[in-house]
């Protein structure tokens, strides 16, 4: 159900992440996010009232967040809380941190982060971004090759 309730989070829209970040620290939770969609400024006094019209609307994206929790579980996609203890620690940081990662392969975290490297920018890349040469002159997708280097993408 945290999963689910994550998908809806990363539904809401025209708002910083700063906020809604804030939000899921204090309550702890998407669970208890959406349980006090209502009364959402006990949790965050305040929320903007932006912030507090999408919550109370957050049901409309039930459909479309479940299907993509279909999708993810048959395709064997990770979901990753801010709340998880895999979560990367310095990403968690952030004021504008994601409430929810995506992954596939492995996500326990490493003491030497000399190895992590984080991406940030088009959830779609380029043909110019989407591939990096390997050693052997091959094109490949930049995710694989980093992950078969023993680098921890984020």
């Amino acid at each position: 159900m945290e999963s689910l309730n994550a998908i809806l989070l990363t539904r809401l829209t025209r708002f910083h992440l700063t906020e809604l970040a804030e939000l899921y620290r204090r309550a702890g939770s998407a669970t208890a996010v959406i349980e006090h969609k209502r009364d959402i400024r006990e949790i965050l006094p305040d929320a903007s009232r932006h912030l507090m019209q999408a919550l109370k609307d957050i049901d409309n994206f039930r459909d479309r967040a479940e299907q993509e929790l279909e999708y993810d579980q048959k395709h064997n996609i990770q979901l990753l809380c801010m709340n998880d203890e895999r979560y990367p620690q310095r990403l968690r940081e952030c004021p504008d941190a994601p409430i929810l990662l995506y992954y596939l392969g492995n996500a326990t975290s490493t003491a030497d982060t000399s190895s992590t490297l984080s991406v940030r920018g088009t959830v779609l890349p380029t043909g110019r971004t989407s591939s990096i040469p390997s050693p052997e002159n091959s094109r490949r997708s930049a995710p694989m090759y980093l992950s078969s280097a023993d680098w921890h993408t984020v």
